[in-house]
């Protein structure tokens, strides 16, 4: 994909507020805290992968595949309880992508870090903002 020419479309606050309803009525029963992890892994299915290293490799907390099969996490943040908030804030963000522009986010073809590296580099920085918002 030529990630050069990308234009990431307008979500105003009606329609995404609409899409996190419908995300909450099908995923979350309202308890607090919200449990992530189980909505990721057991109702969507996505393999949450602690990987060595990560955050110093990808300079990021997370990455979600194009395929959603699978978020990747720095394994020792993972592990480290008083990066739990943290952990939960980033996962809840990658989960993010698929409420809002999964379509868009599956064409990109993201599979590793090197496939991502190839979309932060080329994408326009203001169209890379509109999605990480």
């Amino acid at each position: 994909m030529n990630y050069r020419n990308f234009v990431a479309p307008y979500l105003n606050n009606v329609t995404i507020g609409e899409k996190v309803e419908i995300f909450r009525k099908d995923f979350w029963n309202d308890n607090i805290p919200v449990e992530i992890e189980d909505i990721i892994e057991l109702e969507l299915k996505i393999n949450v992968i602690p990987i060595p290293g990560f955050l110093k490799l990808a300079n990021m907390d997370a990455l979600i595949t194009s395929d959603w099969k699978c978020v990747y996490v720095d394994r020792d943040e993972y592990l480290d309880d008083r990066r739990y908030n943290r952990l939960r804030f980033s996962l809840a963000h990658e989960i993010g992508h698929f409420v809002m522009h999964k379509e868009i986010y599956k064409n990109f073809g993201i599979e590793n870090l090197e496939d991502y590296y190839k979309l932060y580099k080329d994408i326009p920085v203001r169209q890379y903002g509109y999605l990480e918002c």
